[in-house]
């Protein structure tokens, strides 16, 4: 299996003798979601001598333009087409679908895989004219969370034109099911990856005892992480911490991420619940290993998840896990195993399972737990191997 090197590809290697794929996102592929990195995985660590990609993003330029070797990391052998698309029902739209199916002929294009609600829609209509073995998937990446009514109708409506749904996790294929009547056939799991190398469990280093005396305390820190917005569960986070404080008056808080919307609230709250000494709003970051090293366990309140990468750097990391059980969190946590799993909006029972997690003399095991199901479930080289497997049946 290939794993963790740039796309090389040998002049002499016949192009026609590998199964080409296009990649079609409504977002940048720069940006930091999950998708993109799940995009930039599925890009950089399949075998090049077997597969092909090119890359189109829906926001990309204010005219159609064809870049190579221009992605945000380094990939070669990749070629990345900026397209600017604001509407489905714009010219911009019309443009794209007609670039794009010229382009699928050009290229004699097997798999087209599309990302989000715009290129979901422009997949399902790209003419494939007499070339029948061409397949379009449909990536599912979260549980229909759309602005767009308009959207996810049309997405719903041309469902039948797509030969395979893929997602994450279980739970994003049974709402596809029931919400867009897909047959269950369609259905296949393909998990996120999680870098094992890079996010591993590590002894503390003096950069995380200084985190450490930043915050007045030698034990029980917990983090999350997650943009600031309503979808995380923050306000319940909050709520549920001021009731862990009556109980473990030295446990901390880090919350790490950026705002998208809510800071301003999640301070009045911190003010208004007295957890200004408890509660730690470290902004956006790029050095999670660290900031993990340093910490207990990690806990998420979100209302809605697909199969949160936050989580899978956790686990990777050894670290214990307190989660809703909502989207594929129950497919990262195994209840009293590696963490505890909490019904979403009921802060009492999020502040019970971190309580319960505290009253555990030693989280060695927990530990060891969350790093075996991030080996085990969620390395490149596993997922690879299911993507290897999902193209074989796909024909």
């Amino acid at each position: 299996m290939f794993v963790g090197k740039s796309l090389m590809t040998n002049p002499k290697d016949s192009v026609a003798a590998k199964r080409k794929i296009l990649i079609i996102t409504d977002t940048r592929l720069s940006a930091l979601g999950g998708s993109e990195n799940h995009i930039r995985f599925l890009v950089s660590h399949m075998d090049p001598l077997e597969y092909v990609f090119y890359v189109a993003e829906l926001q990309g330029a204010d005219m159609l333009k064809v870049v190579s070797d221009v992605l945000p990391i380094e990939i070669e052998g990749v070629s990345l087409i900026k397209l600017n698309v604001k509407r489905i029902y714009g010219f911009g739209a019309l443009k794209a679908w007609w670039y794009l199916s010229r382009f699928i002929h050009k290229k004699q294009i097997d798999v087209v895989f599309s990302f989000h609600e715009k290129a979901d829609i422009i997949n399902a209509l790209l003419w494939c004219g007499k070339n029948k073995k061409i397949r379009k998937v449909s990536s599912r990446r979260d549980m229909g969370i759309c602005p767009s009514p308009l959207l996810l109708w049309l997405r719903r409506y041309l469902g039948y034109k797509y030969d395979a749904i893929t997602a994450p996790c279980q739970a994003i294929l049974s709402q596809t099911e029931k919400a867009d009547n897909i047959s269950p056939h369609k259905m296949h799991v393909i998990r996120n990856s999680v870098d094992v190398e890079k996010f591993k469990p590590q002894s503390y280093s003096d950069h995380t005892d200084l985190l450490r005396n930043d915050l007045q305390t030698t034990r029980f820190i917990g983090v999350s992480v997650g943009n600031l917005k309503a979808v995380k569960g923050y306000s319940d986070l909050l709520d549920a911490f001021s009731e862990v404080v009556r109980v473990v008056p030295h446990a901390q808080l880090l919350i790490v991420g950026e705002d998208n919307g809510s800071e301003l609230s999640i301070r009045q709250q911190i003010n208004h619940l007295d957890l200004v000494a408890s509660v730690n709003l470290y902004g956006k970051s790029t050095d999670l290993p660290t900031i993990f090293a340093g910490c207990d366990y990690m806990v998420c309140s979100s209302l809605s998840e697909g199969l949160s990468n936050a989580l899978l750097e956790g686990i990777a990391s050894g670290l214990p896990i307190i989660a809703t059980d909502v989207g594929g969190n129950n497919e990262i946590v195994d209840d009293g195993q590696n963490g505890f799993l909490c019904q979403p909006k009921k802060p009492l029972d999020i502040a019970k399972k971190i309580i319960k997690l505290y009253e555990i003399i030693n989280l060695d095991t927990f530990s060891a737990q969350s790093r075996q199901i991030a080996v085990k479930k969620f390395s490149p080289d596993q997922i690879c191997l299911e993507y290897v497997d999902f193209l074989k049946r796909l024909g």
